[in-house]
């Protein structure tokens, strides 16, 4: 089935009594959507531009249900800073590949090309599609441009494979930075709070 916040084909609904709708979405992950919010994302256009965001909102800030409110509420959020979107990048490639383990991120054309012998985890579509929305990122490129770029160059939180420049790996100085971030999160206290209805 099509996913009803970012349009991709591969989500599944899982039975339910209640008047949301249980979603497990590649993209979004698990989800459930009021029937209201349902019918206002298939009216032509009216979150055409938005979805990537809300499916970014989505990934950030888990919610029970998602109602008409929400949508607007993740339509209208603002884009995090490069550095967050960084940052959740690496946390979500930490927790879902070993240290020292290579990955790569393909495009199709990529694909095509690579063998089933290969050592690396690919992730194109599956893994890929979850790690755009991760990031803030809109399309594929972005997110590719994110790797590349943002943690591979300019923060040397991952590495790029020398022979193969779509491969990359977590580098010492990403676990590390990881590894302070929690030591000094620890010892500080933190309370979030909706400021409307």
């Amino acid at each position: 089935m099509i996913c009803p916040i970012c349009s991709t084909a591969d989500a599944t609904e899982k039975p339910t009594s209640r008047d949301a709708r249980i979603i497990d979405c590649p993209q979004c992950g698990n989800f459930a959507i009021s029937g209201r919010a349902t019918a206002l994302l298939n009216i032509k256009d009216n979150f055409a531009t938005e979805r990537w965001k809300i499916s970014a909102w989505l990934n950030e800030f888990k919610h029970e249900t998602i109602s008409t409110s929400v949508l607007e509420i993740a339509r209208n959020s603002a884009t995090p800073s490069l550095h967050h979107r960084a940052e959740r990048m690496l946390r979500w490639l930490v927790e879902e590949i070993p240290p020292g383990k290579e990955f790569g991120i393909q495009t199709v054309q990529h694909q095509k090309k690579v063998t089933q012998s290969s050592s690396h985890i690919g992730f194109y579509p599956t893994g890929s599609s979850r790690l755009i929305p991760i990031g803030w990122s809109k399309t594929i490129h972005e997110l590719i441009y994110m790797l590349n770029e943002v943690l591979c160059k300019e923060l040397k939180w991952i590495i790029q494979n020398q022979s193969d420049g779509s491969v990359f790996q977590v580098s010492p100085k990403g676990l590390l930075y990881l590894e302070g971030r929690r030591e000094s999160i620890s010892s500080v206290g933190f309370c979030a709070m909706w400021f409307s209805d």
